[in-house]
């Protein structure tokens, strides 16, 4: 079994059973918003649509969108890519109108060591921001978003709910809430537009031949290496091991290795471009490397 299907198997098989369990969630008081949907949920969490202001390096008249989750203490959700098991959150907007696009965007996720390995996702409240363009600006946005996520605490179950907002011309040019602004400002930075305390990949070291195929990653986290983290992906899907750190930090640098021969398929990822997401608890970054 591959390591992709393998980890969909494990989280398949623990969320069956959870599911028939049924608890009502506790979550906090959100921020209120100039505009939002109802809160929907069960089973340890809840999410809405929240809006208002315009959407951060997007062009003009796009609006700012978050889709907001709260997780019951001790719950968590997956980012893009879970780690070692579990399921990305899956995103269908095919039902909305006056819409030319929606760009969800994830913010800077944690790494979380479980009894299957190392996960990678949210805690307590996220909120993924979106960049939403209408097609047509002087007519409401119908935004209607069907979300598939799965939450896990010591069982795992899918949630599946259906959110809708509408967005009014002009919504672009309202007050963006501090909450929305903030998950925009955790989203990872490409290289040319990284601020002072955003990591910097220094140096990459891509060896693809012999018996111990590796990546090597040496990262400055201006302000120290405390709690920082990386992670590395393939962008078509195409399944590749965890970065792991190489030793402690040295001062404000850490260095990370991908061992390519924990299972990956290192002839077919000979060629491709990989992205790196470098994370610290004072900013957060991404770099792009071509496996050559």
């Amino acid at each position: 079994m591959r390591a992709e299907e393998a980890n969909v198997h494990r989280f398949l098989t623990t969320f069956i059973a959870g599911a028939l369990l049924f608890a009502t969630a506790q979550v906090s008081v959100a921020e209120p918003a100039a505009l939002a949907s109802a809160w929907t949920g069960e089973n340890h969490t809840r999410a809405r649509l929240i809006a208002g202001g315009p959407a951060v390096d997007s062009p003009r008249g796009t609006i700012a969108v978050g889709v907001e989750i709260e997780l019951a203490d001790g719950w968590k959700t997956y980012w893009r890519n879970p780690g070692s098991s579990g399921v990305p959150p899956q995103i269908d907007w095919a039902a909305s109108s006056n819409l030319a696009s929606a760009e969800l965007r994830y913010p800077a996720p944690t790494r979380y060591t479980e009894r299957e390995g190392d996960i990678i996702g949210y805690k307590k409240r996220l909120i993924f921001p979106v960049a939403v363009r209408p097609a047509d600006p002087t007519r409401d946005v119908k935004l209607v978003l069907a979300i598939e996520y799965g939450v896990c605490k010591d069982i795992c179950i899918p949630v599946q709910t259906r959110l809708e907002i509408a967005l009014p011309p002009g919504a672009a040019e309202q007050s963006m809430g501090s909450q929305l602004a903030k998950a925009f400002d955790r989203v990872p930075r490409p290289r040319d537009a990284r601020r002072p305390n955003d990591p910097e990949l220094r140096k990459a070291k891509i060896e693809l031949d012999g018996p111990q195929p590796m990546i090597r990653l040496d990262v400055a986290f201006p302000g120290g290496a405390e709690g920082a983290d990386v992670f590395v992906e393939v962008p078509d899907g195409m399944w590749i091991p965890m970065a792991k750190p190489a030793g402690p930090p040295q001062g404000d640098t850490a260095s990370f290795v991908v061992n390519l021969a924990d299972g990956a398929d290192v002839s077919s990822l000979k060629g491709k471009s990989v992205r790196v997401t470098l994370v610290s608890p004072r900013g957060q970054s991404e770099a792009s490397l071509k496996l050559d």
